[in-house]
C-alpha cells in the first residue's frame, strides 16, 4: 500500500478519485508493449519497478554526497585563501 495513501485514509471503496484501483499498482501499459514486456507477470512488473526506485534513491544519495563534497571543497578553499588555520575538527 503507498504510504501516501495510507496516511491520507483513502481506500479503494472510499476515495475523492473514484479509482476502484486506488491503491494497486500502476502498470504502465503502453510502455510495457513498447519495451516487448507487455506479457511480464505484475508480480516481476513490481520486482523491476521497486528495482528502479532503488537505483534512483542511490543515484540521489550519490548526488547529495557530490553536493556536499563540493559545499566543503570550496570552503576549504576559501579558507585557506584567506590564509585561515582550519579547526581541529576538520
Amino acid at each position: 500500500m503507498d504510504i501516501v495513501v495510507y496516511l491520507q485514509g483513502y481506500s479503494n471503496a472510499d476515495n475523492p478519485f473514484g479509482d476502484e484501483r486506488l491503491l494497486d499498482t500502476f502498470v504502465w501499459n503502453k510502455k510495457l508493449e513498447q519495451e516487448g514486456k507487455k506479457d511480464v507477470p505484475i508480480s516481476e512488473v513490481q520486482k523491476m519497478a521497486k528495482q528502479k526506485l532503488l537505483e534512483s534513491k542511490v543515484d540521489f544519495g550519490k548526488d547529495i554526497l557530490s553536493l556536499f563534497y563540493l559545499d566543503m571543497s570550496c570552503v576549504l578553499y576559501l579558507l585557506r585563501s584567506l590564509s585561515l588555520s582550519l579547526p581541529v575538527s576538520l
